[in-house]
């Protein structure tokens, strides 16, 4: 029997499911109705992000005729050019004329900002590439055609203001930063429908908890938004984009409660970080889940550790890594710089070793003999492997700060000496060019202060954590226009998404257990805009855990690569083992 022709309609609701009811006799297509995305999968349900377009394919061929609800039509429109960017990343819509941009449009940046214009994504460009100047760009755009008026930036608190320089130096387009007392804050937002962008910090949309009746014997407990999350969720943004997303990426934290309504408020929700991925999977699915709750499905995060996890260790499971990456490729779109910036000055790394100064030493000694004792009575007692690791590590970090100083590990009068501290001197007065600009790194915000009384002479700043958005204002423009403030000293806390290519030499004076941070710290210099080669130095101490753990993660192959860059590995972890710590031992 031949296909009859059948009016079918797709409803718009709330959910990312269709139900497809069929007549087998008749080979006709009854009913397609969209449901919310929790219901139960039967027989009948495919997901609508997956297989609209398929089913609208099928009921063309089969001359069955579809009636779109107005609110469906867009959804099309941009599923299509999504599948389409799979194969051929399109162009911007509107003209850099158009936009009246003041630069030049790479095309690479020209891709980036209309992939971001096909609905809720994520661009995970790595650091240096210019993810800002992308997502100003796509949101302009966006607003050129008349899809979104009002565009919120939520961003770190020492960025808000690298916004508005970009916004400004490359663009016409106008803006308010929300900052100072909380009254000015609220009249800053009033500002919002007069202005193209609003940029704001993620400590101001936080969510708390509280009672609503104090007095009442039951305090029922109710969410408490912070006053500047309630007038930013009333005046209804129509594109958030959340720069270094990760900042949002535990699901329990404040801020992410804030983000998350925010988002779901909002017509579109864009997210930057060159890192998408920390530490874990479950990172990547809260961001992931962040920008788009219906991307995997309405799963769970327990259904979703259930398939790509290992369900005794943990561990993601390696064959399906590969399908992951494969899976993001719609919503997450990454380029590195060598790809994208073959101009980009090169990044020289070089290796510079310490020996351990004798009151150092015997310091490192005896804390490295506590870690052996401690490994052999915790694993012959039976204490589970995680727990031993957990341990180990907090141990591991003391013999990390005793070989930058041992001073950091407690107040010792014999503690003026460190074999790298040194070394760093050295390196400062023998192979950096009297006129250039350096950044020294370190993860310890005490280890800061001695840099800074032991190098004044070369006229020392720091960023670190905690600071004002005002003092680090000051820090870069100092940095960037004072030829007597040479060094910039940054902890891992107070260099996430830092421009600062007015340095030529990164310093990277103790390494973090993530290499992804650890090229983040050197991404600080070696970034679009740059004009000179950048030397980056790892200063390391010889016979100390440091060399040792960056073997470890040498034969590791990073997670980071499988899932993000879709580069097949032979092995993954992201945690050492009891094996490894012996082998540090050894």
């Amino acid at each position: 029997m031949g296909c009859l022709s059948l009016l079918t309609r797709l409803e718009a609701g709330s959910g990312n499911m269709i139900k497809i009811l069929f007549e087998p006799n008749e080979n006709i297509i009854r009913q397609v109705r969209k449901l919310p995305f929790n219901r139960p999968v039967g027989d009948h349900w495919v997901t609508f992000r997956r297989h609209v377009l398929k089913f609208l394919e099928l009921c063309e061929q089969n001359n069955i005729q579809t009636i779109l609800d107005p609110v469906l039509q867009d959804f099309v429109s941009s599923e299509i050019a999504r599948i389409e960017s799979l194969g051929r990343l399109p162009t911007l819509l509107a003209s850099p004329i158009e936009l009246q941009l003041k630069l030049q449009l790479a095309p690479f940046q020209n891709q980036g900002a209309r992939f971001l214009g096909l609905g809720n994504k994520i661009l995970a460009d790595e650091t240096g590439v210019g993810k800002t100047a992308q997502a100003f760009i796509g949101a302009l755009a966006k607003k050129k055609e008349g899809i979104v008026r009002r565009i919120l930036i939520v961003a770190p608190a020492k960025v808000k203001k690298e916004w508005a320089n970009q916004i400004e130096a490359f663009t016409d387009a106008t803006y308010v930063v929300v900052g100072g007392t909380p009254k000015k804050r609220i009249e800053q937002l009033g500002q919002s429908s007069m202005v193209d962008f609003t940029i704001i910090n993620y400590d101001l949309i936080k969510v708390g908890r509280g009672n609503k009746f104090n007095t009442s014997p039951a305090k029922r407990e109710i969410e408490l938004p912070s006053q500047e999350l309630e007038v930013i969720l009333n005046i209804g943004f129509d594109l958030v984009i959340f720069d270094e997303v990760t900042y949002a990426m535990n699901r329990d934290a404040k801020r992410t409660k804030g983000a998350d309504k925010i988002a779901r408020k909002a017509k579109f929700a864009w997210g930057l970080s060159g890192t998408p991925l920390m530490n874990n999977l479950m990172e990547l699915f809260n961001v992931v889940r962040l920008i788009d709750p219906t991307f995997f499905g309405g799963m769970s995060w327990g259904e979703f550790a259930a398939y790509y996890t290992n369900a005794v260790t943990g561990e993601p499971i390696k064959k399906k890594m590969p399908e992951l990456h494969k899976k993001l490729a719609p919503i997450m779109l990454r380029r590195l710089k060598q790809d994208v910036l073959p101009e980009l000055p090169p990044l020289v790394e070089m290796n510079r070793y310490a020996t351990l100064a004798e009151h150092q030493g015997r310091v490192y000694r005896d804390a490295e003999k506590e870690l052996k004792v401690y490994l052999g009575t915790k694993v012959s007692d039976g204490t589970p492997a995680h727990l031993v690791i957990k341990g180990a590590l907090a141990r591991l970090t003391r013999l990390k700060q005793i070989s930058a100083h041992p001073r950091l590990v407690g107040d010792v009068e014999e503690a003026h000496a460190s074999g790298k501290l040194d070394l760093l001197k050295d390196v400062i007065a023998n192979e950096i060019p009297g006129d250039d600009k350096f950044i020294v790194f370190t993860q310890f915000e005490k280890m800061t202060r001695i840099l800074e009384e032991e190098l004044k002479e070369y006229g020392t700043l720091k960023i670190v954590g905690g600071m004002s958005e005002r003092a680090t204002e000051d820090a870069k423009k100092q940095f960037r226009e004072d030829p007597t403030k040479r060094i910039m000293l940054l902890t891992t806390a107070g260099g996430m998404g830092l421009n600062l290519q007015t340095a030529n030499w990164v310093i990277l004076y103790d390494q973090l257990y993530n290499p992804q941070m650890m090229k983040q710290i050197t991404d600080r210099a070696h970034r679009n805009g740059q004009k000179k080669k950048v030397s980056a130095i790892w200063l390391w101490t010889e016979d100390t855990v440091e060399e040792r753990i960056w073997a470890i993660l040498k034969k590791k192959k990073n997670l980071f690569d499988v899932v993000i860059e879709g580069k097949e590995e032979e092995a993954l972890a992201s945690k050492l083992t009891l094996d490894d710590m012996r082998e540090l031992m050894k």
